[in-house]
Order: structure tokens, then C-alpha cells, then sequence
């Protein structure tokens, strides 16, 4: 059992994706950005769960499996990751237990690597052009314990199109 809710914020051209009774696609109306459409896949999820992909970005076969493994030992789980064209893991970290002292020590967890119980969740701060995760990632660690299974459920595609308003100097100004 599972569902796809795909966040189009408001592209161009309407997102279309195979026809499948599991999977539904959200239009937002107004371009918002990214802690926007994570947000309204958030309001929109009916799941007990809640597992991220950006759109150039890929779940590899088991991530599903490797979420509930994860689930069951705390309500936020996270997996390694790794590039799409090399599937081994690739600047992974394990994180256990509480990480509030820890989570900026080394890269925050993409949110791709990330499942998360959704009675928990919290909302993405709109008010983040950029690195709302990093922002989201501090907040959730204050009040949640993590664990990690140590297999890749996530694979990033690097690529070298422009980051819409995600760029470096966009980044910055945001940490």
C-alpha cells in the first residue's frame, strides 16, 4: 500500500505521469517554491508515512522496504545515498538516537534519505528560498529521535541545469 502525490508548482505546462490509481498530481496555482510544494504534499498525503523525491532524483528499488525497516525502530528514518550513475553509497552519515548536537556537523541528510511518521512532520518554513530543509532538519531534530539503515534507498542525479532559485549564492544568503 502506498501513494505518489506529485506536487506540480505550477509549471508551465501541467505535470502529466502515467495513469496509476496510486498516484495523484497536485497543481499548485502559484509558483511557491520548494518548501511550498513540500508543504502541500504534506496537507495532501493521507499515508501513515512519508517518504520524499525531488523530480530529477530516483528511489531505488528497495527504498520503500528500507523506510518501514527504519520506521520500526524510530518515527524518522533515514537511508544512504547514492548517484544515480553509481549506486554506491556516496557521503553517508549515520545518525541514531537524538541528533539535535549533531545535525550540523557534517552535511544535513538530503530529504530524499529521509522517511518520516507523518503525525510528526513539521511544516516547511515558506519564508526559505533555499535551505528550508536545513532549516526544517534542525527543527525536527530538537523533538525527534532518528535512526538510520545503512543501505542505499536514494539515488541523486547530478546534473548541470540550473538550480531555479536554489543556486549557491541563493543558498547562502539563506544559512
Amino acid at each position: 500500500d502506498f501513494e505518489c502525490v506529485v506536487v506540480d508548482d505550477a509549471g508551465p505546462e501541467p505535470v502529466s505521469v502515467p495513469h496509476d490509481d496510486r498516484v495523484r498530481v497536485v497543481r499548485r496555482e502559484e509558483n511557491g517554491g520548494p518548501a511550498a510544494a513540500r508543504n502541500t504534499g504534506l496537507a495532501s498525503a493521507r499515508g501513515r508515512y512519508i517518504v520524499f523525491l525531488d523530480d530529477d532524483d530516483v528511489l531505488a528499488r528497495e527504498r520503500l522496504a528500507i523506510a518501514l525497516e527504519g520506521l520500526a525502530r524510530a518515527s524518522v528514518s533515514l537511508c544512504w545515498r547514492g548517484d544515480h550513475n553509481d549506486p554506491r553509497p556516496v557521503r553517508n552519515r549515520t545518525l541514531t538516537g537524538p541528533v539535535h548536537d549533531e545535525i550540523f556537523d557534517a552535511e544535513v541528510p538530503h530529504l530524499g534519505q529521509t522517511a518520516i511518521d507523518a503525525s510528526i512532520a513539521p511544516a516547511f518554513d515558506e519564508r526559505f528560498a533555499a535551505a528550508e530543509d536545513t532549516e526544517w532538519w534542525f527543527r525536527l531534530s530538537a523533538c525527534s529521535p532518528v535512526t538510520t539503515v545503512e543501505r542505499v534507498g536514494y539515488l541523486l542525479r547530478r546534473h548541470d541545469q540550473p538550480r531555479h532559485g536554489n543556486d549557491l549564492a541563493a543558498r547562502v544568503r539563506h544559512r
